[in-house]
């Protein structure tokens, strides 16, 4: 069995073991009287909507995985090491976002069964965990987008990049900061049958939390504007509409993280306030933006590896083909 075939039984194990167990602790999970409140809803209609958001969830897992060994497939059929190596990276990125995103599933999936002590450590878990995310996936990103563009790189288009990257993390900085604090239970919980946001005080948010976060958005965008720029123009036109929809996809997955941190930071309470329907919506669309983008790295990534895997293929018969001399064309 090749490396590749093992990589894959090992990624769709771990998806498929990590979607049994939190399904398993969703449908098992005590049910609590606080949340049969706080969503005026019977046990019944609380179990069926477990199990209408555990179905995406598990999909956008299996669309991660699936993202995941179509880059690494696009890394096999490549010859320039630059290039492989660079495809590794995005592909590590993609691995990072979706088997973390299933990892902070299980631990939340834990919680009924611990005490309620349990919930604060969790609660500063997850958050660190979602932090972590972000951060390492774009850095995976931005070196991945290094070594593909390195030798077509323009300086002057590189500051243009790093410019709009800039300003959009600050226009998105200047949304995500105020809400972090003008959440009043971003410390402490509004009541004993509710959760704070952080458990942190402040300047632990700013260092730990916001801090780290505006820094994986700069390299996230940096890293797509990079890809948009320069892979686009020198892709064959059998490959550019996988390529566009490869770079779309990374696009997705970086704004669905950016949007699950402002969801956080607008708190529990005051999402609850709004309404459980909108609630709803907003963890659908969460969910929604991930398998999309997931999906549109893996559909991006098999187009590109089938036109370069044929590529090769069409240069290496030319190769072998015997040159025919000039004396015996007469």
């Amino acid at each position: 069995m090749s490396q590749f075939k093992k990589r894959t039984w090992l990624y769709y194990g771990v998806a498929a073991l990590g979607s049994v167990v939190y399904g398993f602790l969703t449908l098992t999970a005590p049910r609590s009287a606080s949340t049969q409140q706080n969503f005026e809803l019977s046990a019944m209609q609380i179990l069926l909507l477990q199990i209408t958001i555990m179905i995406p969830y598990v999909i956008s897992w299996f669309s991660g995985v699936s993202g995941v060994l179509a880059l690494e497939k696009c890394a096999q059929v490549l010859w320039d090491n630059g290039h492989k190596k660079g495809f590794h990276y995005l592909s590590l990125g993609v691995a990072i976002v979706a088997l973390g995103y299933l990892f902070a599933s299980l631990i939340s999936g834990f919680k009924p069964y611990f005490p309620p002590d349990w919930g604060i450590a969790q609660t500063i878990l997850n958050n660190y965990i979602y932090v972590l995310l972000a951060f390492f996936s774009s850095l995976c990103f931005f070196v991945g987008s290094r070594h593909l563009v390195a030798v077509r790189q323009d300086s002057t288009a590189e500051k243009d990049d790093i410019v709009m990257s800039v300003i959009i993390t600050f226009l998105l900085a200047a949304l995500y900061v105020p809400l972090v604090f003008t959440n009043d239970h971003r410390q402490v919980a509004a009541s004993i049958t509710s959760m704070a946001t952080y458990y942190l005080a402040d300047p632990l948010i700013v260092l730990t939390i916001i801090l780290p976060l505006i820094a994986s958005w700069i390299l996230g965008l940096l890293a797509i504007f990079r890809l948009n720029r320069f892979l686009l123009p020198i892709t064959a036109d059998t490959q550019r509409h996988g390529t566009r929809m490869f770079t779309n996809g990374l696009g997705i997955v970086l704004f669905a993280s950016i949007f699950l941190q402002i969801l956080v930071s607008i708190g529990t309470d005051r999402l609850l306030g709004s309404g459980v329907v909108l609630v709803l919506v907003l963890v659908f669309l969460f969910i929604g933006l991930q398998v999309v983008g997931f999906l549109s790295i893996f559909f991006g990534a098999r187009t590109m590896s089938k036109a370069v895997e044929k590529h090769y293929n069409d240069t290496a018969v030319i190769a072998k083909r015997p040159k025919k001399s000039v004396a015996s064309q007469f």
